[in-house]
């Protein structure tokens, strides 16, 4: 009765912990996706920049789309993933709680000297001492998250950075978009040019041409 009185002790480090743990989920989370949105839309653009400039042949879109998939791959090892990991444990955000107060290991201590095993490490009075005084200071401790800032703010301006490119993009050029769009499905189309004619010879005779009223007529 006595023990489980003690470890209800901590339940105001576990709400904490809980909390903390929430919080940080969702802020990782909200990093991992605007990688995600940033990143489609920079790739995209510089699929855009790179066909429409060179003109790229079938088989040369297809060299091109293998080498950014397995750039992509690359990157998001490195820039995505990592935040898309699994929760973190009562004990890791315990320690992360320690190390941004500055306070002493008695909170990952009381931790485990909540578990059923404890009582065979040591004096059981001492573990119920660093318990109930972990508790106390719990019910002091604010709520924290320990996730830097600074990766959050650059995803959000890439973001939308990339995203207000992107549909500048489709306002001012919907027809040469769309066929981007089909060419990135190999389909054989070409962008649309703006020709200007500069003289119009049938039969190796000039035509007059009345550029104004877009009409052709032939010399008498």
């Amino acid at each position: 009765m006595a023990q489980s009185a003690v470890n209800g002790d901590l339940a105001p480090l576990h709400r904490l912990l809980r909390r903390i743990g929430r919080k940080r989920r969702w802020l990782r989370l909200t990093i991992g996706v605007l990688g995600i949105v940033a990143g489609l839309a920079f790739v995209t653009l510089a699929l855009f920049a790179l066909d429409w400039a060179l003109h790229l042949t079938v088989p040369q879109r297809v060299i091109l789309l293998v080498l950014v998939a397995t750039f992509a791959i690359l990157a998001s090892r490195r820039f995505i993933l990592p935040w898309f990991t699994g929760p973190e444990s009562e004990l890791e955000l315990a320690l992360l709680v320690q190390k941004h107060f500055g306070i002493d290991s008695d909170l990952v201590a009381a931790l485990q000297f909540e578990r059923p095993e404890a009582a065979q490490w040591g004096s059981v009075e001492l573990e119920k001492t660093v318990i109930r005084q972990v508790a106390t200071r719990a019910k002091e401790l604010p709520l924290i998250e320990d996730v830097p800032r600074a990766p959050l703010r650059k995803r959000v301006v890439a973001t939308v950075c990339g995203l207000a490119l992107f549909a500048a993009l489709v306002f001012l050029f919907p027809e040469h978009v769309s066929i981007f769009a089909k060419r990135l499905f190999l389909h054989d189309l070409n962008y649309p040019t703006a020709t200007q004619i500069v003289r119009v010879i049938v039969n190796d005779q000039p035509i007059a041409w009345d550029k104004a009223q877009q009409r052709i007529w032939c010399g008498a």
